[in-house]
């Protein structure tokens, strides 16, 4: 089952997401009050994409992925991510879990949640992918499952 969830930041969470970029530190974590990241995640990680960023959330617990998170941040205009959808993949695995698409617009963030519900081999490198229409946004955010 593929939720999708949307939300709008306050513009105080906006003013911060932009000095962030504008001092190069893109580096975001679940405990920042903006951030789409379940309290409980297990690994996040983010990429660079045009005007902001894309990140992954992973939860689950040793080898066992539960669900996934795919997100798209902007802080520079245009802040809109419209039409959008993620895929999550994992190396040495076939399968390409692929989200349904959000027809519309969401300002600032928008993210993707896919349910994985799979256990994978130690040191499997895990990616979230988020597009736009049939564009990729920035490249793909990685973790590495492991014991």
């Amino acid at each position: 089952m593929v939720l999708t969830t949307r939300t709008r930041p306050s513009r105080g969470d906006a003013v911060l997401l932009v000095a962030a970029v504008a001092a190069g530190s893109l580096t975001f974590t679940g405990s920042a009050p903006w951030s789409p990241a379940p309290v409980d995640a297990s690994a996040t990680g983010c990429t660079l994409a045009p005007n902001g960023n894309t990140c992954m959330t992973v939860n689950g617990t040793g080898l066992h992925v539960d669900t996934v998170r795919v997100s798209r941040n902007k802080a520079m205009q245009p802040v809109t991510i419209c039409n959008y959808w993620a895929t999550v993949t994992v190396s040495g695995v076939a399968q390409v879990w692929r989200s349904g698409t959000h027809q519309g617009c969401s300002p600032y963030q928008a993210w993707m949640d896919l349910a994985i519900n799979r256990d994978f081999a130690d040191r499997s490198a895990i990616c979230g992918r988020f597009f736009e229409g049939n564009e990729q946004q920035g490249g793909a955010a990685c973790e590495t499952i492991h014991r």
